[in-house]
C-alpha cells in the first residue's frame, strides 16, 4: 500500500519558493591570468589559472569572475588560512574552478561571496579539506566526477551547502553544515558513496537528501534542525542507513521511498512527524533502531525501540 507523504507539498511550496532566486547566467569579468608558480607561497591574482602547487601568501578580495581556475591535473591550492571573496553569488563566478582535471586539492582557507564556493566538472579524485565557505549558492559543487573527497569542511550560511550531481564513489565526511537556506547536502544520481560523521543542523529544506542513490551508506551523522526531513532519499536503492542520529527536524527523521535499503542502529528523537520512515520494498532490518517522542509515530516500515 501506497504511504502519502506528509511534507510533500510542504517540499513543493518551498522548492517553488527557492527556485525562483537562482541566477541563470553569469559572465566572468577580464582576462585570466596563468600562475606557474613553484611549491611556496604565491602571489596570485583574481582569476589565476594555476597550473602547480601553490600557497597563498595573501587574501584575493573582490573577485568579479572566478578566484582561481585550475589549469592541470595534480595541483594542491594551500589557502594557507587566507580568504578568496567575490562581491557576490549573483555577480562572481567560482571561488575555485576545477574543470576537466583530476586530483586536484583545495585546503586550509576561506571562499564566500561567490555563485560557486568550489565548483568542480569532470573532477575525478579532487579533495576539499578545512575549508570555510560562506554566502554562496552552493558552498560545494561536484558533478560527473568520481573519486572526490569533501572532508572536515564548514559551510554556513549559503542558500545550499553541498551538492553532488552523478559523482559516483566519493566521500563526505567530518563536515560542519549548518544554517543553509535550503538544503544541507544534495547527492543525486550517484552511485556507492560515503556520508559520515556529518553534523548537519539548522538548515530550511532537509539536512541530507539523496536523489536515486545506489549502494550508498549514511553512517554516523548528526542531523537536526529548522526544516523537513533529516535524511531524505528518493527513489534510489539499496542505501545503508546505520548509527545516525536525528532529532528535533521539522519532519521525518529519516524518510527513505526506495528499495532494499538497510537499517541499523540508527536513533530517531523528537522529530516533527515520523521517527524512521521506510516506504519502500525489500527493506532489511538489521535491528537496533531507536526512536522516541516523534509527532506522528515513532517507525513506519521498521521495527524500533
Amino acid at each position: 500500500m501506497n504511504t502519502v507523504n506528509p511534507s510533500s507539498q510542504r517540499r513543493r511550496q518551498l522548492a517553488l519558493v527557492s527556485s525562483a532566486a537562482v541566477l541563470l547566467l553569469l559572465a566572468p569579468s577580464g582576462p585570466a591570468r596563468t600562475a606557474q608558480a613553484a611549491t611556496g607561497e604565491a602571489v596570485l591574482e583574481c582569476g589565476s589559472v594555476v597550473t602547480r602547487d601553490v600557497r597563498l601568501s595573501r587574501d584575493l578580495r573582490g573577485c568579479t569572475g572566478n578566484g582561481l581556475v585550475v589549469g592541470a591535473d595534480d595541483v594542491d591550492i594551500d589557502l594557507n588560512g587566507h580568504l578568496i571573496s567575490g562581491t557576490g553569488p549573483f555577480v562572481s563566478l567560482s571561488g575555485i574552478d576545477i574543470d576537466a582535471h583530476s586530483s586536484v586539492h583545495v585546503r586550509n582557507g576561506r571562499i564566500a561571496d561567490f555563485s560557486r564556493g568550489v565548483l568542480g566538472y569532470d573532477a575525478d579524485h579532487a579533495q576539499v579539506k578545512g575549508v570555510r565557505i560562506t554566502r554562496t549558492l552552493e558552498g560545494v559543487s561536484f558533478e560527473e566526477s568520481s573519486g572526490v573527497r569533501v572532508i572536515d569542511n564548514q559551510v554556513v550560511g549559503n542558500r545550499e551547502g553541498m551538492v553532488l550531481r552523478r559523482t559516483d564513489r566519493s566521500t563526505v565526511a567530518g563536515n560542519k553544515v549548518v544554517d543553509n537556506d535550503t538544503t544541507g547536502i544534495t547527492d543525486i544520481e550517484s552511485r556507492t558513496n560515503l556520508h559520515t560523521r556529518n553534523r548537519v543542523a539548522g538548515n530550511t529544506f532537509d539536512g541530507i537528501s539523496l536523489e536515486s542513490a545506489v549502494n550508498s551508506v549514511v553512517a554516523d551523522n548528526t542531523v537536526q534542525g529548522k526544516g523537513l526531513d533529516g535524511i531524505n532519499a528518493v527513489v534510489g536503492s539499496g542505501v545503508r542507513y546505520s548509527s545516525n542520529r536525528v532529532m528535533h527536524n521539522g519532519d521525518n527523521g529519516i524518510n527513505d521511498s526506495g528499495s532494499g535499503t538497510v537499517w541499523r542502529r540508527n536513533v530517531a528523537i523528537r522529530n516533527g512527524a515520523v521517527g524512521l520512515r521506510n516506504d519502500g520494498a525489500n527493506q532489511v532490518d538489521a535491528g537496533g533502531n531507536l526512536a522516541r517522542g516523534n509527532g506522528e509515530r515513532d517507525c513506519v516500515g521498521i521495527r524500533c525501540r
